[in-house]
């Protein structure tokens, strides 16, 4: 499973200039950490990326913080089965 999207982390470091909470939908939270929309919920379902924000009936998103923990967590899970 690929880490990082360039395309995904340019977007985002523009997101993150402002001073409010970035918040991502499905899709975009899927394409930030490089995977497909199925495999994301997939993720939530099984416990492993939080549940995200209600925003409406539906639709979910996502703080960025939380995907970034989920790359951590990745990053970690690895470093510790070398």
């Amino acid at each position: 499973m690929t880490l990082f999207c360039w395309n995904a982390a340019m977007n985002a470091s523009k997101a993150l200039l402002t001073t409010r909470k970035v918040l991502f939908t499905t899709r975009q939270s899927a394409e930030y950490l490089c995977i497909s929309q199925s495999t994301f919920e997939r993720l939530v379902a099984d416990k492993r990326i939080p549940p995200g924000l209600k925003i409406s009936d539906r639709l979910n998103a996502w703080h960025i913080e939380d995907l970034d923990a989920y790359i951590e967590q990745c990053r970690a899970e690895r470093s510790a089965a070398a």
